[in-house]
């Protein structure tokens, strides 16, 4: 389908191109050669574009890269609608992505190249989770994708004997070899705030918006997904404060634990200290409480053969057993769903 749109598109262009060329035998021979000229150039041109067209096209067919503009907002429209279903109370994380997307798509962001999103909160809280949904929704092979490349910092300073050089090198590799895969790969960056990024200068490429940054041109139209739990004692008392004054999870405007945010997350990343609209991309994931526990766990038991009473009675057991801190009328958990499958599966083996 998508080679045939190209060709199609192409052979419009052809004939558009070629119209100058059809008037030329009306005209005068001085005028002859000069149009020739001219049409000549433009249809050489309007030829290179077929090719490349033709040639995008046909490795979409073969390739999980392309997505069908034409069927991009159903796309994002099934990836938020999904979140909701599948990430427990973070509806005020899943509000913020569904307007970062929107802002993307509509060409309203400063940042017309790479695609941000700044994961931050505790343990537990869903941000990975979030994050591999969202590439299960833009790649046809989902979780599994080749596309969607999940790189812990920690990890690549460990395999690299610390060696900041070495490192940042094997970071900017993985970076370019995805962004020759596929234009729009994603790239999930974990624990990022335990390492100095200021000895990445792979980073300069992600995050500064001018063209004259080594590759640049690149990874323009990637995503990055920060995430890490800088901040999480922030966002933890800011939710306390903000049920105390019953403000709801999807609502609640602290702009005070933006600025907060903003602040820790420059000191770790430079990069990030003349990036305008940094307030737009961080993403707090809220501490869970019991209701959300007990949503993790029936979720996890709803495939488990066991009766409907034993799964009422297991969920019960698994929110009683995850701890929490609070008063007792404002309960949120420690660790989050996490805890909730690694409680689940000591159950099921006692039984």
């Amino acid at each position: 389908m998508k080679a045939s749109n190209a060709l199609q598109r192409c052979v419009v262009i052809m004939v558009l191109m070629s119209y100058p060329l059809q008037q030329i035998h009306a005209s005068v021979d001085f005028a002859i050669s000069r149009w020739a000229l001219v049409t000549g150039a433009i249809l050489f041109s309007g030829l290179n574009v077929c090719i490349k067209m033709a040639i995008d096209s046909m490795t979409c067919l073969s390739h999980e890269c392309c997505i069908d503009r034409s069927q991009q907002t159903d796309v994002m429209k099934d990836m938020i609608k999904s979140l909701r279903s599948n990430v427990f109370g973070q509806e005020l994380a899943i509000q913020k992505i569904d307007n970062i997307i929107r802002r993307y798509q509509k060409g309203q962001d400063r940042i017309r190249n790479s695609k941000m999103f700044l994961f931050v909160g505790d343990i537990g809280t869903g941000k990975t989770y979030t994050a591999s949904l969202m590439g299960h929704h833009l790649f046809p092979h989902g979780q599994v994708s080749q596309l969607i490349v999940f790189i812990d910092m920690i990890s690549i300073l460990d395999d690299n004997n610390n060696d900041y050089h070495r490192a940042n090198q094997w970071l900017t590799d993985r970076i370019l070899q995805l962004s020759q895969l596929c234009y729009a790969g994603v790239v999930v960056l974990e624990r990022w705030n335990e390492v100095s990024l200021s000895q990445f200068n792979i980073f300069d490429a992600i995050i500064k918006d001018t063209t004259d940054q080594p590759n640049r041109m690149k990874i323009r139209r990637m995503t990055f997904i920060f995430i890490s739990t800088l901040g999480s004692q922030e966002i933890n008392n800011a939710t306390i404060a903000a049920y105390k004054n019953r403000l709801t999870r999807g609502t609640f405007p602290d702009r005070k634990l933006y600025y907060k945010l903003a602040q820790l997350i420059r000191d770790k990343i430079p990069q990030f200290i003349n990036f305008d609209n940094l307030f737009d991309i961080i993403i707090p994931f809220l501490p869970l409480q019991r209701e959300h526990i007990k949503q993790c766990a029936t979720k996890a038991i709803s495939t488990i053969d066991l009766s409907q009473q034993m799964k009422m009675n297991l969920t019960e057991t698994v929110a009683n057993s995850v701890s929490y801190y609070g008063s007792d009328e404002l309960l949120f958990a420690k660790w989050g769903c996490k805890r909730v499958y690694d409680i689940l599966s000591t159950a099921l083996q006692f039984d």
